[in-house]
């Protein structure tokens, strides 16, 4: 599985290098046949176009461009300053198939290293930790996480969002939960707005099926927190958020739960008592030792089993 998300991160890298071959030479609109224009190019074109980095009407000139200096669309696009190279990045992303667009514009959150930056050391270490999770011995780390933060101040959104997309591109079904029904960062993480979540669903005021975001990405689905619940804890140990989740496990691969920071609040303890499985997040030069120490101790407090902790920047 691990070798098949490192052939799609060898062939973005060598797309980024060698995107748009085409042996034609001629731009279409001087030769007059719209078929000439290179079917890479014209996919590249109109999956920029789609994502809002570039107009419709600047393709002759990037065509023009590319005819002239023998550089492929992307990097003609490039050279005339329409386009960056992150946009180029998202959109060899989407045609490999790693994004899913819907509608007419296609927005990339830039939180998702693992899509967005694909061939970076940063998503590679995503893909590491995705690879210890799945072999471990028990094989049940993946089935249902809990990711939650060591103490104040860490970024275990982030890395929630990023293993679950990473899990995602192996072709399994994942879902991601925010859990954090005081203050969640997720939504702003992926660009969303205010969305009805976990909490209109376990109140009742909402269906599971329309509270799921619109995803992105391939293989991946969210369910937002919701409005912040004014009960949080009543919300995560009542019997409705228990089935509602163990009901997710029956028609996901793996069901990653993010909660807040571990020590703020007895809220994470809850989740943790269901999922069973919590992997703790730390943040260099902001996680005290102790907190971590404090966390593991509630992991174990709560019947739940520590797969590891993760040490970000």
């Amino acid at each position: 599985m691990t070798s098949a998300t490192s052939e799609n991160t060898r062939a973005l890298a060598s797309d980024m290098q060698h995107e748009d071959v085409s042996d034609s030479k001629v731009a279409p609109e001087e030769s007059g046949d719209a078929q000439r224009i290179p079917l890479r190019s014209q996919a590249l074109g109109d999956t920029l176009v789609r994502m809002g980095c570039l107009k419709a009407q600047d393709i002759p000139a990037v065509l023009r461009h590319s005819a002239r200096t023998g550089k492929k669309f992307g990097m003609s696009a490039l050279a005339l300053g329409l386009v960056s190279k992150r946009d180029i990045t998202a959109a060899l992303s989407i045609q490999q198939g790693l994004f899913h667009g819907d509608g007419d514009r296609i927005r990339v959150p830039p939180a998702l290293v693992t899509l967005h930056r694909p061939h970076t050391e940063e998503a590679e270490q995503f893909r590491r930790l995705r690879t210890r999770l799945l072999t471990r011995s028990d094989g049940t780390a993946l089935r249902m996480l809990c990711v939650s933060g060591a103490g104040a101040q860490t970024t275990s959104s982030f890395v929630a969002v990023n293993l679950a997309v990473s899990i995602a591109q192996l072709g399994r079904k994942v879902l991601l939960v925010d859990t954090n029904l005081r203050l969640s960062h997720l939504n702003q993480l992926l660009g969303l707005r205010q969305h009805v979540g976990l909490t209109e669903v376990v109140n009742g005021d909402s269906d599971i099926a329309e509270a799921f975001a619109p995803a992105l990405v391939r293989n991946f689905t969210y369910l937002p927190a919701g409005r912040p619940a004014f009960n949080p804890q009543e919300v995560l140990c009542s019997e409705a958020f228990a089935r509602i989740i163990l009901q997710q496990t029956e028609r996901f691969d793996s069901v990653i739960l993010n909660t807040g920071d571990g020590l703020d609040t007895a809220d994470a303890q809850l989740v943790w008592a269901l999922a069973k499985s919590v992997l703790l997040v730390a943040r260099r030069d902001k996680t005290r030792m102790p907190d971590i120490r404090d966390a593991t101790s509630l992991v174990a407090e709560s019947r739940a089993h520590l797969v590891g902790t993760v040490m970000t920047k």
